[in-house]
């Protein structure tokens, strides 16, 4: 019997050794998760500063790309009148120059069709036909 008492203390022994081991384990496995929720909070304030970061950044380059549009047109608007302008200028005076020359010619028929007009008139009359 004392050899079974020996073996029931070695036992016991044995268990309360074992249930100190699962009790740290716990205790352990407790800090662990609590170190982990701790993580996944910093996770996700740092997600949502990112995803604020990356927005601003967005609207940083599209804003910059607009200005660039508007500059870039502006630009070629410039370019294209300032190269333009002497080929309409020239254009305009060519155009000007012939409506003067057909206005031109056009009072030289006018005039031609009055004096003919004058002259059967006058023709009309002496001969009589009138």
């Amino acid at each position: 019997m004392a050899e079974n008492k020996k073996l029931s203390t070695a036992k016991e022994a044995l268990l309360a050794e074992l249930f100190g081991d699962i009790g740290e384990a716990i205790t352990k496995l407790d800090e662990v998760l609590e170190k982990s929720a701790l993580v996944e909070r910093e996770l996700s304030v740092s997600t949502k500063a990112l995803i604020l970061a990356s927005q601003k950044y967005k609207d940083a380059i599209n804003g910059f790309t607009d200005e660039a549009k508007k500059d870039i047109s502006s630009h070629i608007e410039r370019e294209t009148a300032q190269h333009t302008a002497p080929v309409l200028k020239r254009l305009t005076e060519q155009n000007n120059k012939e409506l003067s020359d057909r206005v031109n010619n056009l009072k030289w028929i006018s005039l031609f069709n009055t004096g003919l007009i004058v002259v059967g008139f006058a023709l009309a009359v002496y001969f009589g036909l009138s």
